[in-house]
């Protein structure tokens, strides 16, 4: 798994299956994302 300090999908239309599981991380911005499938954390 990975580290990360931030990660930013800000404004993301993912519309597939996702994976952002992480070992670490301090923020996670998933702000304003519309998701239309399945996303794993």
């Amino acid at each position: 798994m990975k580290q990360f300090k931030r990660l930013s999908m800000k404004s993301c239309h993912p519309d597939h299956y996702l994976d952002l599981r992480v070992a670490k991380r301090d923020v996670m911005d998933l702000s304003d994302t519309i998701v239309r499938d399945i996303i794993d954390l």
